[in-house]
């Protein structure tokens, strides 16, 4: 059953993260070095146990080491190449929950499309809190 309460959608997700975790640190590895596995489907494997736990811890720091690069490079204009990239990253993952909610409410049934203080609160809470209230 669907969680009826932000509590109970915490612990669902809580569970649920923990459930990816334990999965990752059993298999990742293993699975990296097992000579069954082509390359892509190791890149594969990296990506789907690997990469998703980091990504979003990465992404929200982004504009912190950001801001702090400016600072020490004297200004925006000093900074490398890779500062756009970094930028799409953390705006990419900032954006999703937010379009979530848009087109949850744009494909919802008329009653429920009518009830909008349930689209704004997880617009709200998606964009503050995305990486652990992401679907999975």
């Amino acid at each position: 059953m669907a969680p009826t309460t932000l509590k109970a959608l915490w612990n669902q997700r809580s569970r649920w993260a923990q459930g990816w975790l334990q999965v990752s640190l059993k298999h990742l590895w293993r699975g990296l070095r097992s000579p069954a596995f082509t390359a892509r489907q190791k890149l594969g494997l990296f990506v789907l146990l690997g990469w998703r736990e980091v990504q979003p811890w990465l992404t929200l720091q982004i504009l912190p080491i950001l801001m702090y690069a400016a600072w020490k490079a004297g200004g925006l204009q000093h900074l490398d190449r890779a500062v756009p990239v970094c930028v799409l990253a953390m705006a990419f993952t900032l954006v999703a929950g937010p379009v979530q909610a848009l087109f949850a409410w744009r494909l919802a049934v008329p009653e429920l499309r009518s009830r909008r203080r349930w689209f704004w609160s997880y617009f709200l809470v998606s964009t503050v809190f995305y990486s652990h209230f992401r679907p999975i």
